[in-house]
């Protein structure tokens, strides 16, 4: 079986969107392979939750805004309590503090609250605090293509507008804060299409599908049996990452 170490360094460092953040791109689209499941560490998890993971161990307070799901931070509950005082500070002093972490769906004016409170954080500079992320998920749903713009619903224009606002902010540059957009491409708004540098994620080439497969062959129930059946006698799991690519 593969070490951590060897299944870190072929995903999370080598990933295309985690080299563009350490490059130092400020805006960024998500497109292509974006719902596949990726290994962390020793787990296995979508590749937006990978992606948070990511930006977490680079030292980012990571927040995630899904329409289903609300705004959230990762790993709000680990965090320390002086980091949690620091943070839930900064998220106040824009009106963002009593959206976080809600089990529900904000309303059409908490959305136009949202974006235009997320709009004055990111563009604030970091200066010694923790830079923030903001992930996006989803983005074709809160930024959907239209015919014309007025055919979108005032928070999607809202939307669609701030986002290509802080793409082309310096500000954001300066600030180290980061905004991600994952979509499918072809279903956002055309302003996601300008000033966002745009990254598509491939499928998974033979070596991570390999690592998979390994990790997937390893995992044991509590009793110590194999989760999964060994492979038929002779049938590799060389054989197998050939026979399964693409799916």
């Amino acid at each position: 079986m593969l070490t951590e170490k060897i299944i870190s360094e072929n995903n999370i460092l080598n990933d295309p969107l985690m080299q563009a953040i350490d490059a130092g791109e400020s805006a960024i689209l998500l497109t292509g392979n974006i719902h596949d499941l990726v290994l962390i560490g020793n787990k296995l998890a979508y590749r937006p939750q990978f992606i948070a993971e990511g930006l977490a161990q680079r030292s980012f307070y990571v927040l995630r805004y899904a329409k289903s799901q609300g705004i959230r931070m990762h790993g709000y509950s680990n965090l320390s309590p002086e980091k949690k005082k620091g943070i839930d500070k900064r998220l106040n002093a824009v009106g963002l503090l009593q959206l976080l972490n809600r089990n529900e769906q904000l309303e059409q004016d908490e959305i136009r609250r949202f974006f235009r409170a997320i709009a004055r954080l990111l563009q604030t500079p970091c200066s010694d605090a923790q830079p923030i992320a903001l992930i996006l998920d989803y983005a074709e749903h809160i930024c959907p293509a239209v015919q014309s713009s007025a055919a979108a619903a005032d928070e999607q224009t809202i939307a669609a507008e701030t986002v290509h606002m802080l793409a082309l902010a310096p500000a954001l540059n300066k600030s180290g804060n980061k905004l991600i957009c994952i979509a499918r491409d072809g279903q956002q708004n055309i302003l996601l299409n300008e000033g966002l540098t745009r990254i598509s994620i491939p499928f998974p080439n033979e070596q991570q599908t390999y690592t998979c497969i390994e990790y997937l062959l390893s995992l044991e129930d509590v009793d110590g049996q194999n989760r999964y059946g060994e492979l038929e006698q002779g049938f590799s799991a060389e054989e197998f990452v050939r026979l399964t690519r693409g799916l």
